[in-house]
């Protein structure tokens, strides 16, 4: 979303999806605009490790060539995207600057041996004292960058204030949710084995009331097991990813969103956009106790236990008065649009 806000400040942006990611097997540009393009690293299915790296390279100065772009700064997100930056900068665009995106410790990420984590933290505080600028979407990133290098600020996340605040206005709600037994409470974003407190989701779905529990997001393939014994439960709702545009309709068959992360190392580095296209979507929240969730305890229910978690949810269904307004106006306050202005001037303050 910055990508895209950002062509309204720059002469032209190009957003670059990793090779990991992109989803498809030969390299690829999608122009949406005179200023805004969408590339697609892909390197082909046989091609990894250091030699996808290359070919990434090789691509990516190919393409930059290609649409006559002479880049000023490159935004990287991972260790990898810095050195691949880096190089593309140094090589090719003398001047050019590094910002780097830190938004997740990854070194606090599960299922690594003590040699794998001890690399990664080397590879991310080289990424973040090389860098010309940090960007630290959470408080404990933020205070881990600025030991390492003193040009790093905290810029959180943001929301699409525009599209969530539709969820209060008149309008359709999402087929799947029509007709589902009351209330029903809900979840959208990536469901994996390690953030989401299982245990939790199961005390929801067992609770007195029998809630129907919607989740919706992409599925780890780790939580699959996880995912099947919670299902046999006949309020519980298991739906996939859906497109971002048309999360409104499906909040607005949400009585209330939840947002049951587990509270540890690796969730307290995050910033999660879910609680922010929350907030604009007006409807009741209640949340775990993870620390950027804290920052917004006036407009958000925080619960300590899973005692306090059932307990928040009842209240929150059970009240007719709920007033959304104060939380649509933290969230109108850190739209992306706001958030794309404020990270225009640091970087101009920093780089120009």
């Amino acid at each position: 979303m910055f990508a895209y806000l950002l062509q309204a400040y720059a002469s032209k942006v190009i957003y670059s999806v990793d090779h990991r990611c992109s989803g498809v097997e030969n390299p690829e540009l999608i122009k949406f605009s005179d200023r805004f393009f969408l590339y697609n690293q892909a390197v082909g299915r046989e091609i990894t490790g250091a030699k996808a790296q290359e070919v990434a390279y090789e691509n990516i100065v190919k393409t930059l060539k290609t649409v006559k772009a002479r880049p000023c700064f490159i935004i990287a997100y991972q260790a990898s995207n810095y050195r691949l930056a880096k190089r593309i900068a140094e090589s090719q665009f003398p001047g050019c600057k590094i910002i780097y995106d830190l938004t997740d410790d990854w070194t606090n990420f599960p299922g690594f041996t003590e040699e794998q984590i001890k690399r990664r933290k080397a590879e991310e505080e080289q990424a973040i004292t090389g860098a010309d600028v940090v960007l630290s979407v959470s408080k404990r990133l933020y205070d881990w960058g600025k030991s390492l290098n003193p040009k790093t600020f905290y810029i959180p996340n943001a929301t699409d204030f525009e599209l969530m605040k539709t969820t209060i206005e008149p309008g359709d709600t999402a087929p799947e949710l029509i007709g589902l037994r009351r209330p029903v409470v809900g979840y959208t974003g990536r469901i994996t084995p390690w953030r989401i407190d299982w245990e939790l989701l199961d005390k929801i779905a067992c609770m007195e009331e029998k809630p129907t529990l919607v989740m919706i997001g992409e599925l780890h393939r780790d939580s699959i097991p996880l995912k099947e014994k919670l299902q046999k439960k006949e309020n519980v709702i298991f739906l996939g990813p859906r497109e971002y545009y048309k999360l409104p309709t499906f909040y607005r068959g949400f009585d209330v969103c939840i947002f049951p992360h587990t509270v540890d190392l690796q969730t307290g580095s995050m910033d999660p956009i879910k609680l922010y296209d929350y907030m604009g979507c007006g409807k009741p929240i209640v949340s775990t106790a993870v620390e950027e969730a804290r920052k917004f305890s006036n407009v958000i229910r925080i619960a300590e236990d899973h005692a306090k978690f059932l307990s928040l949810l009842r209240e929150s269904w059970n009240r007719s008065d709920h007033n959304p307004n104060a939380q649509m106006e933290v969230a109108r306050k850190n739209s992306w649009d706001v958030r794309t202005q404020e990270l225009t001037l640091l970087i101009r303050q920093c780089l120009c």
